[in-house]
């Protein structure tokens, strides 16, 4: 009996999607494309033929993390499962030309079993892609320019979970966005996108949670939308990492994480939080244009 390598396999779909379907003609630049609503601009299409595939191509190694596009390239992260090395690839849109592979030595660790060494989805902006891979020991944001040069790159501390590494970092204006939130010192921080310094970091009492923010515009102004179990939802100053406030909407009577990402539904603000056999939650909060 033939074993079929899914999460390879998996990753190559994701590619086809982008280079096959006209809905993904624009940018998709994070997990979840813009502000991680996971709407594409128009439909597309769920089922097609093999003739009808513009291109396909193997990777290096294997990945939970989504491809990301901007201005005709595909950048994807995976990782190999035997020596944890860590993989970088570009390929054109148009045709599925490598355009260039990166790879990053690792010392591979043990992690859940249906992890993967490359589960975040990396960031790109007009200049930059931002990518973040961990081990217990060390959480690394990488910055490469869009030809695989890498221009930076900044450890922000380990990451204590059994069930591994899976942080999505963001980009807003010139900053990196990510939400660090472990078994250990948890916290929300923000990176100089062109240096890779630390603009601010806010400490958290927080446990396990993947949630991948976003960004709530009010009139003239943006605040950073997260979610946890322990806060609830949080309308947070990208600028200086202020708390402008609180909806503390999730049970406290069983320990419950937060894994899907907020999204905003018109002037509503969408969290989700639970934990196997316990119940699971959505909560729906409307702040004021005030926060």
């Amino acid at each position: 009996m033939q074993t079929v390598n899914w999460p390879r396999v998996l990753g190559v779909f994701s590619l086809l999607l982008f280079a096959s379907s006209g809905a993904f003609a624009e940018d998709w630049p994070r997990f979840r494309g813009p502000n991680g609503a996971g709407l594409a601009p128009t439909s597309a299409r769920t089922e097609w033929q093999a003739t009808e595939i513009a291109w396909q191509t193997s990777l290096p190694g294997i990945g939970h993390s989504s491809p990301v596009v901007f201005a005709g390239r595909v950048f994807v992260t995976s990782g190999d499962e035997e020596s944890g090395s860590r993989f970088v690839n570009a390929y054109r849109l148009s045709d599925g030309h490598r355009l260039w592979e990166r790879k990053f030595a690792a010392t591979g660790h043990r992690k859940h079993k249906l992890n993967s060494f490359a589960s975040p989805t990396p960031a790109v902006d007009s200049e930059r892609l931002y990518v973040a891979w961990a081990t217990p020991e060390q959480s690394l944001i990488t910055a490469l320019d869009h030809d695989g040069q890498q221009l930076w790159q900044v450890d922000v501390g380990e990451f204590k979970s059994g069930h591994g590494f899976g942080v999505s970092p963001i980009v807003v204006d010139d900053m990196v966005v990510v939400a660090l939130e472990h078994q250990g010192d948890s916290r929300w921080l923000a990176l100089d996108s062109n240096t890779g310094e630390i603009r601010w970091q806010r400490p958290l009492k927080s446990s396990l949670h993947y949630a991948t923010p976003c960004v709530r515009t009010i009139g003239d102004r943006r605040e950073l939308i997260f979610t946890n179990w322990e806060q609830g939802i949080s309308g947070v100053d990208p600028r200086t990492g202020e708390v402008n406030w609180v909806a503390d909407v999730f049970d406290k009577q069983h320990i419950e994480s937060s894994i899907s990402s907020p999204v905003l539904a018109g002037d509503l603000v969408i969290g989700v939080c639970g934990w196997l056999g316990h119940q699971n939650e959505v909560a729906a909060v409307r702040p004021s244009a005030a926060g």
